[in-house]
């Protein structure tokens, strides 16, 4: 028969190996906790590149170096809307290759794709990102709104 105290270690550790973190929440994320930073020359032409491979990449469906661009793009700025949206494509990916889903990864994709559409509202790239997201997420109704959204948005801006 297994002591009190025992028991309660026991049960400790299985509580603690399901709750290893909480999943983020996506409708948190904002945009303006992000730093901003001043690029060089050769740093904007750097992330010019890296955002070229990471849509590139992200539509190709070759996650693995999508996320390496994002990640290095990220890293120059920050609020670089394109990359976030290449890693929340990303993530959702990786957290679909569990069964059930990563509700941590696919939460912090969503996360992702909701701070890129933050900080460009107007891009039809990340708009398109975010209703793919929805999609496969399946959220099928909520992607449809998204693209609409999006496409209204979008029939504002410059052409890229």
């Amino acid at each position: 028969m297994l002591h009190l105290p025992r028991v309660s270690v026991i049960l400790g550790l299985a509580i603690a190996a399901g709750c290893a973190g909480v999943s983020p929440r996506p409708e948190a994320a904002t945009a303006a906790t992000l730093p901003q930073v001043e690029l060089s020359a050769a740093q904007s032409k750097r992330l010019s590149e890296l955002v070229d491979t990471c849509v590139q990449t992200v539509v190709m469906r070759r996650y693995d170096e999508a996320e390496r661009a994002a990640h290095s793009a990220i890293a120059i700025e920050p609020r670089c809307a394109r990359a976030r949206a290449v890693l929340g494509m990303v993530m959702l990916q990786r957290a679909r290759l569990q069964d059930p889903a990563d509700l941590m990864l696919a939460n912090g994709g969503e996360a992702e794709t909701r701070l890129a559409e933050q900080l460009a509202p107007e891009d039809p790239f990340v708009g398109w990102m975010r209703a793919v997201f929805l999609a496969e997420s399946g959220h099928i109704s909520a992607a449809a709104a998204a693209a609409d959204e999006a496409l209204a948005r979008t029939t504002k801006a410059t052409p890229e």
